[in-house]
């Protein structure tokens, strides 16, 4: 950087007359100015608008780039729009138009910067406050439900489960064995009923009647409510398909209820009517009228105690619910069920005992009513029996508390920026008096000393007119598009130290002109003088003796020097010189030890300013 810095003083020279023959900036172009300072701004803030927009967006799903490259590729597009925007700045009157646009850019830009800082801090309490409703939600509110439910055991710190979960109570279906069992005993009833006619015996008639009426007790005895365990599931999942089913005693559908209810109908008042009207004398059924009114209103109060009986039914607790399973019927109330049968048994005993004896003439009539009455029972016993998934949902398991991010308590892509872009505006907009280093500095590379020193005198002189020779400063200020450049290497690089402009584009093609040689070609370029490199090394490191002293005789030196400056100086040496050169590989290759031997010194030599520990300000040794 000393090699560059020193030669683009040397070069803003032929820059100094440019901010005069500008002149001055006209109020058009003061108006332009301003409007491409409000653009620049514009641009830059929808350039992270749009970055943080789609960040959010791309936040949620799993393809996604790392922040770093992002917040690389925002920085590119925002060194591109300050590119362009200087490139038009700059086509007319570059140094006053530069420093104009400067100077209306710098308080936008805070605005700007304010603004990012207080959206910054508002996301940033927002996420927070999300972050902490969310360790409610998915944390601290499911650990609290958990342990308010009984029996719960926990497996881990976030795995709760239920020890015992809450059966569920079901209503068990008829098997259809004792379906079958119970329609083939009432076939055999009305069998005995049918064979009754035909024999004249009342007795079998009755008997007959009777198993028929209670043969549908089977069709209902052997339902129960039966415990099952039902398969607990959380809310967040759905029901497995593997859960078990568990069957149920379903309801008569109503059109089947009522389907029965009427082949019932029928077929009892065929068989009253071959009963109580016997063949050959219609008018003893008149007097038989009180024996059918008290048969009927047996029968009628017989089938409502069996409806009853089904409503009246007892349901406990941890029945499913009708959503769970709809249609669920409780097992009959037996207590009811057995005072219908009881009804209809005694309705079908008086029929029996003052109804005129069952003839063959009658049977015409009875036998359809028979075969009506088991299609009616056989249709309303049926079993109907539904399945269901018993499931018990948990609660939401808790999950473990995520580590904090401080992706938001962060400074955003915009501040970063705006921390970069800052110094730049602040430093071009002063412009210090140019100072050059002409200090001795071995450096790691040639764009940070002036090793060229030790070479030729006035070598920034003779760099600048070299330059000079191959290109014209002056012509390549002309050219917008050199100084955009120029203005956003700054940007990049805000830690030059020549701030005004036309240093600034000095330094810029300086280093660029640098960057395409070498060292070797450099000094080959400057004609060494090896007198001057033999003067300049014993000038730069003679022994530190008091002013009121001469200076004593040296018996022998010896410089070591790195690989790297090997190749530079080795051709400079001359072997006739008390400065004896040699090579040593040193882990730097810029390094240079001097050993002089004093004469005097090994007698203790008294007035010698080398004290123990102290150690000289240039980069050698002395003994």
């Amino acid at each position: 950087m000393a090699v560059a810095r020193g030669v683009a003083v040397e070069l803003a020279k032929d820059l100094g007359d440019l901010e005069q023959e500008q002149g001055i900036l006209t109020e058009e172009r003061s108006k332009t100015l301003d409007k491409m300072a409000r653009q620049l701004i514009n641009d830059i803030r929808g350039i992270y608008q749009k970055s943080s927009q789609i960040y959010a967006e791309a936040s949620s799903s799993a393809i996604m780039g790392s922040p770093r490259q992002q917040s690389e590729d925002h920085d590119k597009k925002v060194l591109s729009t300050i590119k362009k925007t200087i490139t038009e700045v700059c086509t007319q009157q570059p140094v006053l138009s530069l420093r104009w646009f400067l100077k209306i850019f710098r308080p936008m830009f805070k605005e700007l910067t304010t603004s990012s800082r207080l959206l910054d801090r508002w996301a940033a309490r927002h996420h927070t406050a999300a972050a902490l409703h969310k360790q409610d939600r998915d944390t601290y509110t499911p650990t609290k439900i958990w342990s308010r439910l009984p029996k719960v055991k926990w497996r881990a710190r976030f795995e709760p489960y239920l020890a015992e979960p809450p059966p569920a109570v079901v209503s068990c279906p008829v098997h259809k064995k004792y379906y079958y069992l119970g329609i083939v005993i009432l076939t055999l009833g009305l069998i005995g009923v049918a064979v009754a006619g035909k024999m004249q015996s009342t007795a079998i008639a009755l008997c007959g009647g009777v198993v028929a009426i209670w043969a549908s007790v089977l069709t209902v005895l052997p339902t129960k409510w039966e415990r099952c365990e039902r398969t607990p599931v959380s809310q967040e999942e759905e029901i497995p398909k593997l859960a078990p089913y568990h069957p149920s005693r379903q309801k008569v559908p109503n059109i089947h209820l009522w389907v029965s209810i009427i082949i019932l109908t029928l077929g009892i008042i065929m068989i009253g009517w071959a009963t109580l009207v016997p063949s050959g004398n219609s008018s003893l059924a008149f007097g038989l009228g009180l024996v059918a009114f008290y048969s009927t209103l047996l029968a009628v109060g017989g089938f409502a105690c069996i409806h009853m009986a089904e409503v009246k039914a007892h349901w406990p607790w941890g029945v499913p619910r009708e959503k769970e399973m709809p249609s669920l019927a409780a097992p009959p109330n037996w207590k009811w069920h057995v005072a219908g049968l009881v009804c209809l048994t005694l309705a079908w005993a008086a029929l029996c005992i003052w109804a005129p004896r069952p003839t063959i003439n009658n049977m015409l009539v009875k036998a359809p009513g028979l075969v009506l009455i088991l299609v009616g029972v056989a249709f309303v016993r049926w079993p109907y029996i539904g399945q269901a998934q018993l499931i018990y949902r948990t609660p939401k398991k808790p999950k473990p508390l995520e580590p904090s991010s401080t992706e938001w308590t962060q400074e955003s892509e915009l501040m970063k920026q705006a921390q970069k872009i800052s110094p730049w505006i602040e430093t071009l907009l002063t412009a210090p008096e140019p100072v050059r280093s002409d200090y001795l500095e071995w450096p790691e590379s040639k764009s940070e000393g002036s090793i060229l020193e030790a070479f030729v005198d006035q070598w920034h002189k003779r760099l600048a007119d070299i330059f000079r020779r191959e290109k014209s400063l002056k012509e390549m200020a002309k050219n917008p598009q050199n100084w955009a450049e120029c203005v956003v290497a700054e940007l990049a690089n805000h830690t030059v130290g020549l701030a005004d402009p036309r240093y600034l584009f000095a330094l810029h093609e300086v280093k660029r002109w640098l960057d395409g040689m070498t060292w070797q070609q450099l000094i080959a370029e400057l004609h060494p003088d090896p007198q001057w490199f033999d003067f300049f090394v014993a000038r730069s490191v003679p022994p530190r003796w008091p002013p009121t002293r001469n200076d004593p005789e040296v018996d022998t030196s010896v410089i070591t020097v790195g690989r790297a400056l090997w190749e530079i100086v080795a051709p400079l040496a001359d072997p006739n010189s008390s400065h004896h050169l040699k090579m040593v590989d040193w882990q730097d290759p810029y390094t240079l030890l001097v050993v002089r031997a004093v004469q005097g010194l090994e007698n203790g030599w008294r007035g010698y300013p080398g004290l123990p520990g102290q150690r000289p300000v240039t980069n050698k040794e002395e003994k």
